[in-house]
């Protein structure tokens, strides 16, 4: 399975719609700007259906640098997070248990 990339995205929609490349890349663009700026800002986005993208703050902590092995103190960070929607999650699994079906049914032929 292939990883889907801004690109991908943007020639999947320019396509879909008729849109040009250069106008929905202009909107990707401005929506990945608004999701980060409103991260930054702490805010919280909740898109119907779909999920909601949240930061949460990761408490200090000591780490191990995998290289040398020495002990380091990271400060309190946040991270962001996505929880997916109901809906979406449904969808997935649903996905899921169409591709398990797919590759039992193509085992046995």
């Amino acid at each position: 399975m292939a990883n889907v990339t801004k690109r991908d995205l943007i020639l999947e929609v320019a396509r879909s719609t008729g849109y040009t490349q250069v106008k929905i890349r202009a909107v990707v663009e401005e929506l990945l700007a608004f999701v980060r700026d409103s991260l930054a800002r702490r805010e919280r986005i909740e898109i119907r259906s779909f999920g909601t993208f949240t930061t949460r703050e990761r408490r200090p902590r000591t780490a191990r640098n995998p290289k040398t092995g020495v002990k380091v103190q990271v400060e309190r960070n946040l991270a962001p997070f996505f929880r997916f929607s109901s809906e979406l999650r449904a969808q997935i699994g649903q996905n899921r248990q169409i591709e398990e079906f797919q590759t039992e049914k193509e085992s046995v032929f």
